[in-house]
Order: structure tokens, then sequence, then C-alpha cells
């Protein structure tokens, strides 16, 4: 397994799909090879959260923060993914959110402890 990891010559599901009114989401490995790819920093690894509306067949793929870690569930038309600190520490560190940020900073804000997770809530348009 690790050698096929490491040769990025394959992309797969790791196996976790969500599905909320009619998009599909589902986290795989290597659609696109990271030179930046390290071993000892999952952060690296090629993960990509890819969206496919059912009915239209339309696709999103972003490239996934959590990656390995990634601890999501759908529900009433929207996402929802739990960001560890590290996780949304780096998502501000590479403004990941762009636009959102400031949303996103608001909510780190009201943390009593700032090493807790948060819940990122979104929908996806096509």
């Amino acid at each position: 397994m690790e050698k096929i990891l490491l040769s990025q010559n394959y992309a797969f599901n790791t196996g976790h799909i969500d599905i909320s009114q009619g998009v599909l989401k589902l986290l795989a490995y290597g659609i696109e090879k990271s030179p930046h790819f390290n071993l000892e920093d999952l952060s690296t690894f090629p993960f990509y959260d890819v969206f496919i509306q059912r009915d239209t067949r339309k696709k999103k793929i972003t490239k996934a923060l959590s990656g390995i870690r990634n601890k999501s569930y759908s529900k009433d038309g929207y996402f929802y993914q739990v960001m560890q600190q590290e996780d949304w520490q780096r998502a501000l560190n590479i403004s990941y959110f762009g636009k959102y940020e400031e949303k996103l900073l608001k909510s780190i804000e009201t943390l009593t402890d700032k090493e807790d997770p948060i819940i990122l809530k979104y929908k996806v348009g096509f």
C-alpha cells in the first residue's frame, strides 16, 4: 500500500461518501499528483473532496483540508465537516476560505478553548 501511495499513479475513493439533496460527496486520493507529498505530514497527501450532482452529473473538486481524518456528515441539503484546530489553522494560513475567512475568524473567537474543533456547515452550488 505504501508503494501505491508514494507513486501517486492511482486515484481512488477513500470509502467515506455523504449525500445531501442529490449531491454526493466523496473523499478521493490522488486525483492530481502532489509534488510536496511528505509521508510524515498527512496534510500534504493529495486528498480531494469530490461533489457530484446526481441528476446532471456535474462535478466540483476541491482540495480537502482534513484528509484522512475526514469527519463529515450530511443532512437537509447541507454538508458538515468537523475541523480540528490544525485543520482550521492550516485553512487560515493558506486563505482556503477566501471571502468566508472572516466568518471563520468570528467562529474561532467564540471558542472557549482554541484547541476545540469547529463544525463547518456548507452547501455546494453548481
